[in-house]
């Protein structure tokens, strides 16, 4: 069946029209997904430099609650100490989840290995009564030398997860400028077509004018 000028037109532009709107989604859907990616890198490195902050507040205030333990021997204190470590041992299981990379793992791995040691010592400590004794200011002495190892710890965890933000927001960066390019060729093809369909239109109705 021939069709006519009327419908090639009506055809031409429904297919330049069909080409900008798969344009316009493509774009649409890539920037979300960008935007997307965005927002959940900054939400996790947020999340992550909350939770280090909130570890080590608790270290501080299980290091206050011994303290007190060891100078009034109250079982209060002890079991103050036990519920301020389990906390902190949930909080770096959090951040362990949100960790991008092994070594952000392998430093929070360390942490954990490190505090468990504290809260054997500790435990130990209350069973034998050692803190009566001479051998106190030696656990003392330990215990702090530990802590400092665990806040050391703790900065490099903070550094290492705001250096996997930091190459996140550069691969992002790199996928928006890819992105910026395809567009841009996808844009150049979608008008060459354009302007095919139209000349392919005005020759047909050139030819039926005559």
């Amino acid at each position: 069946m021939r069709l006519t000028i009327f419908q090639r037109l009506a055809i031409g532009h429904v297919i330049i029209l069909l080409i900008f709107v798969a344009l316009g989604v493509y774009m649409a859907t890539a920037l979300e997904g960008l935007v997307y990616r965005l927002d959940s890198s900054a939400r996790l490195s947020a999340g992550a430099s909350r939770q280090i902050n909130a570890l080590e507040e608790d270290l501080l205030a299980q290091l206050s609650f011994e303290e007190k333990y060891l100078i009034a021997r109250d079982a209060d204190y002890r079991q103050q100490v036990e519920r301020v470590g389990n906390a902190v041992q949930t909080r770096l299981v959090r951040l362990a989840d949100q960790a991008r990379s092994p070594v952000t793992t392998t430093a929070i791995g360390r942490i954990q290995a490190e505090h468990r040691r504290y809260q054997a010592d500790f435990e130990h400590l209350t069973e034998v009564e050692a803190a009566d004794t001479g051998s106190g200011s030696e656990y003392r002495s330990a215990r702090d030398a530990l802590f400092e190892a665990i806040f050391a710890h703790l900065e490099e965890a903070r550094r290492l997860f705001v250096a996997d933000h930091e190459e996140q927001m550069a691969e992002l960066s790199r996928s928006g400028g890819q992105l910026l390019r395809v567009s841009l060729l996808l844009g150049i093809v979608a008008l060459l077509l354009g302007v095919g369909v139209a000349f392919i239109n005005a020759r047909g109705l050139d030819r039926t004018l005559k």
